[in-house]
């Protein structure tokens, strides 16, 4: 009998144990959570009420207990004073088989409810974790996906320069041929094979289409157009924050496309032509600009595991390719204006190994289009760290039949999928580039 008792009181003191531990770390589970999302906040109230509630069983518990054994102690003493000691052994006979029966049941609730708890409580946990781990991952996504649309931003603006200028060299070229055309002028050269063999400027103009080199700068345009157009189309769902550089993509791709469309078609005498080239070009400039001063730079995609985070921060200074010049590190320095166009060079230490980083741009477009880091070889460990640690942040290798087997690629998107990382293990050094 005393056994079976000392049993049900380890039992319950266990309980007891259990039920403030499991209320202790609910309330300071949702202190330390206070700032989370309102669904890990709720999970964590219900844990702290479900903690409240067990205490209090306990609580009311020993308290009824405490009133049985006071109760007990009583009935005992008026049976002893008022019975004979036959009757007396009689009853505490039956009194004992009622209590042990009592105990049994009471000691198997408390066996139950600590299982329940523990159950109740790692559920918790993991839920609380799931929650948890999938707002970090939401969150990540959120800035991949804002740093994709400012991919986009940069490419469009890349797209429009680029067919803005070959749109000038046609207009430019069609308004001198024109031009010399009427007034029979055969001194310039280049001009003078275009007006050859012709009786007028029309004869004069669709030579200049003609020609070959001409036809291919035409292609390119129309190509350009229509990436251009992808591009803007691809934009029309970016987020609200980034309404303002939407709306100057918008400007300068329609006055880009409308500069083309003159130099695919041109129409009108040679005074509404010039005219009209010059409002386009004008236009474009105006927009380009604009454009170009709201094109935010990308933000930091955010790591939540130590190793991730701290590779991250060694490899930021790779967040500027297709971004403009004015993005780059303060400690860079312009080592060449021809290889190029633009070639800016740093040093950087990534994972613990020093190196090399050299930023290349468009001089005109001043966009970042390719970044190269290089170090001194590694051994195979080192190499296969970096490969584990570049998959931390750009996902699986893609596969690529251009590289051999100390090669590796991983495309992580960007406005059209272009964009992508290399490392390449070589004879004597270790190289990773940044693709724009």
């Amino acid at each position: 009998m005393k056994q079976i008792n000392w049993v049900k009181k380890i039992l319950w003191i266990v309980f007891s144990i259990a039920s403030i531990c499991f209320l202790f770390f609910g309330v300071f589970a949702t202190i330390i959570c206070r700032g989370e999302s309102a669904e890990v906040v709720q999970v964590l109230l219900i844990w702290d009420g479900i903690g409240i509630g067990l205490v209090a069983i306990c609580i009311v518990h020993f308290k009824k207990a405490k009133q049985a054994k006071k109760d007990t102690l009583l009935s005992f003493d008026e049976n002893f004073d008022n019975s004979t000691v036959s009757d007396a052994a009689e009853l505490q006979t039956i009194s004992a088989g009622k209590k042990t029966i009592f105990q049994k049941k009471r000691i198997l609730i408390g066996a139950v409810c600590c299982v329940c708890i523990g159950i109740i409580a790692f559920a918790s946990f993991r839920h609380v974790q799931n929650v948890k781990l999938e707002q970090q991952k939401a969150e990540a996504e959120a800035v991949q996906e804002y740093n994709r649309y400012v991919d986009c931003l940069n490419q469009l603006y890349v797209e429009a320069w680029h067919e803005s200028t070959d749109a000038e060299y046609v207009c430019a070229l069609v308004s001198k041929v024109w031009t010399d055309s009427i007034y029979s002028d055969y001194s310039d050269k280049e001009t003078a094979v275009y007006l050859t063999g012709t009786t007028d400027f029309n004869d004069a103009i669709r030579n200049v289409y003609n020609d070959e080199n001409i036809k291919k700068k035409l292609s390119n345009i129309k190509d350009q157009q229509e990436f251009a157009k992808y591009i803007i189309q691809k934009l029309q769902s970016c987020p609200d924050e980034l309404s303002n550089a939407y709306n100057a993509a918008l400007d300068t791709y329609t006055s880009s496309n409308a500069f083309a469309e003159l130099a695919l078609a041109p129409s009108g005498n040679l005074a509404t032509f010039n005219n009209s080239k010059q409002e386009k070009i004008n236009k474009y400039v105006e927009d380009a600009s604009k454009f170009a001063a709201v094109i935010p730079a990308k933000q930091s995609v955010p790591y939540f595991d130590e190793e991730s985070k701290a590779f991250a921060e060694d490899v930021k200074f790779a967040d500027v390719v297709n971004q403009s010049i004015d993005k780059l590190p303060n400690d860079i320095r312009v080592e060449d204006k021809s290889l190029f166009d633009w070639s800016f060079e740093s040093q950087a230490q990534i994972n613990g190994v020093d190196g090399t980083v050299s930023y290349q741009a468009e001089s005109d477009a001043k966009i970042v289009k390719y970044i190269h880091w290089k170090a001194a070889k590694q051994d195979k460990d080192t190499v296969d760290d970096f490969v584990r640690k570049l998959s931390l942040l750009y996902g699986e290798e893609t596969e690529s039949e251009s590289l051999d087997e100390n090669g590796h690629l991983w495309s992580y998107g960007g406005g059209t999928g272009t964009s992508g990382v290399i490392l390449n293990d070589e004879e004597d050094s270790l190289e990773i580039s940044w693709l724009g």
